[in-house]
């Protein structure tokens, strides 16, 4: 005998109840937040601190500074991106205003009437 498949395995019986689902980036950031603030708390020093001592320390090694400069420079200036838009085809809209198309109500008499 089959077991049902459950479709989910939270909160209760009524719509939206429940715990809200993350994605696995959202899930990771708050880990890694979560666990920056308590180093923080436990040692005094923030992850902008230490890294600040690894690029401008003596007892640093260049490899160590290069990395940590490379750190702070991706996050903290925003990447842009640029790029060449050029427009060879012209398409015409998709819907037309109503005087660009015949009247649909309006009544044509058909050639040769009635036989």
């Amino acid at each position: 005998m089959a077991i049902p498949h459950k479709i989910e395995n939270r909160g209760g019986k009524r719509e939206g109840s429940g715990r809200k689902m993350k994605t696995v980036s959202e899930y990771q950031l708050a880990l890694l937040s979560k666990t920056l603030k308590k180093f923080q708390k436990d040692t005094g020093k923030s992850i902008y601190d230490i890294l600040a001592v690894i690029i401008y320390g003596k007892e640093s090694r260049m490899g160590e500074r290069l990395a940590a400069i490379k750190l702070v420079m991706e996050s903290t200036i925003a990447k842009t991106s640029e790029k060449d838009v050029n427009i060879t085809q012209r398409l015409e809209p998709s819907i037309y205003l109503p005087e660009q198309l015949p009247d649909p109500a309006k009544i044509v008499a058909i050639e040769g009437g009635k036989r």
